[in-house]
């Protein structure tokens, strides 16, 4: 391939993936992106070259054996992917704060998605039957979506969860967004409480961390801190690439995330605003933070 002025891509990343994303669509997704921020001009040499040492690096960390590798390795292409802390801040708490951005911006797409995929599993061809009853939406996601949460679908809502009750766990996936579109502040907790849970886990995968690079000592919760810190980069990498389509020209790869930040605050005081009352396709866009289609 030929190289501009930057990193040279002969490969695409192989992340440890978890949540169902799948290894093909998400890794060509990943590759498309670099290639264009790569070779787009609209960010300086730095940033280009910044965003894919950290895609690399953190593709490179699952082909060691090591979990302690593979944690320290994810963990520093987190920290070059995010911007740097001020000089009043912490490492960790400017981590943790763009972090968090970064799940108010996607937890709840990936919920709607990752129950969209659990009904899929149950039969694809009676789910779509029931959903395609939905009017007015292209997007099957988004026929799901109002299916769970729109009050005037009810009747198909009641279809989908006769359809759920041959598995507990899609069942519970499903009736727990379906409760939480009944009253907005529902919403609102949903996205805290995985927020409060986010900042927790960042703090221990962070003291793990530390734990190995200076006195290599891994505790034997590595396993599961590196999942949930897979998880954790991979959103952080979700929303830059979703929020880059918005940015001015000229803004750098700090400007984003500070954009994503700024974005999240303004539209969490919105949403307070409308804490009351039920989802409905007038607030949904709002609410959920993405555009149903």
């Amino acid at each position: 391939m030929k190289q501009r002025r930057a990193v040279k891509i002969d490969a695409a990343p192989d992340p440890l993936r978890r949540r169902y994303r799948s290894a093909t669509s998400y890794t060509d997704y990943v590759l498309d992106k670099r290639k264009q921020i790569v070779f787009d001009d609209r960010f300086e040499l730095s940033d280009r070259n910044r965003i894919a040492n950290s895609i690399i690096a953190y593709s490179n960390a699952f082909h060691s054996d090591s979990p302690s590798t593979q944690l320290t390795t994810v963990w520093s292409s987190l920290e070059g992917l995010l911007p740097s802390p001020s000089h009043n801040d912490g490492r960790i708490g400017s981590i943790i704060e763009f972090a968090l951005s970064c799940q108010s911006a996607m937890y709840l797409r990936n919920l709607f998605q990752w129950a969209f995929i659990d009904h899929n599993a149950l039969g694809r061809d009676e789910f779509f039957s029931i959903i395609d009853k939905i009017p007015g939406y292209k997007s099957r996601l988004s026929k799901f979506i109002a299916t769970l949460c729109f009050s005037e679908f009810q009747a198909v809502s009641d279809e989908l969860g006769t359809f759920a009750a041959r598995s507990p766990l899609t069942t519970y996936r499903g009736f727990r967004l379906h409760k939480a579109s009944r009253k907005i502040s529902e919403v609102l907790k949903l996205i805290d409480e995985h927020k409060t849970k986010v900042d927790w886990q960042l703090r221990r995968i962070y003291r793990e961390r530390n734990r190995i690079v200076h006195q290599a000592n891994p505790s034997p919760n590595v396993i599961t801190l590196i999942l949930n810190l897979n998880e954790y980069f991979l959103v952080c990498l979700d929303s830059m690439f979703d929020a880059i389509g918005r940015a001015p020209r000229g803004t750098d790869i700090d400007g984003v995330f500070t954009q994503i930040r700024l974005e999240q605050n303004y539209r969490i005081s919105q949403v307070g605003s409308v804490a009351k009352d039920t989802l409905t396709p007038q607030n949904a866009n709002l609410v959920l933070g993405f555009h149903l289609e």
